[in-house]
């Protein structure tokens, strides 16, 4: 059982429920997830996700007496990636043509799904926000790219990743 609680709670929690258990932590994404277990009893599971740097975190749960490692409580191996921070992350890539009709690559990654119109809206506004594009609107910037939109979904990136095909062997 994985109780998930707010970052604010988590020391008091896991004072009250885990006692001399020690804290696990990682880094994902910019955020921290940290987590306690009791597995030698009922093996459940008390996590919760910050938003600071895992040294930060690291630090506070030290200075409040927490004994802490680098890892984390997960309730099976085959947990690892469907569930947690990378459950809903889709990536979304764009190759196109650029001005001067070399290819080119744009990548984003995020936890909500777009669409393909999304996703080549998102890359002409940063293209624009960076002024590397002036005076040419949306439609005649679809146009020129002459654009292939493909938009992972969280399963893809799974399905992909265990591939071995995929893989690089030596």
């Amino acid at each position: 059982m994985v109780l998930t609680i707010p970052f604010h709670d988590f020391a008091f929690e896991a004072r009250e429920r885990f006692v001399g258990e020690p804290i696990f932590l990682v880094g994902i994404q910019n955020r921290t997830l940290v987590s306690v277990s009791n597995g030698k009893q009922d093996g459940t599971i008390l996590q919760a996700w910050s938003q600071e740097h895992s040294l930060a975190v690291k630090t506070k749960l030290e200075l409040a007496g927490f004994k802490v490692r680098e890892g984390r409580w997960s309730e099976s191996e085959s947990d690892e990636g469907s569930s947690g921070a990378g459950s809903n992350l889709h990536v979304y890539a764009i190759a196109y043509k650029s001005e001067n009709g070399s290819p080119g690559l744009w990548i984003d990654a995020g936890f909500d799904s777009k669409s393909e119109a999304e996703t080549m809206r998102n890359f002409f506004d940063e293209l624009r926000d960076n002024e590397e594009i002036t005076k040419v609107s949306f439609e005649e910037f679809v146009r020129l790219a002459d654009a292939k939109v493909m938009v992972f979904t969280p399963s893809e990136l799974h399905d992909f990743a265990l591939d071995e095909k995929h893989r690089n062997t030596v």
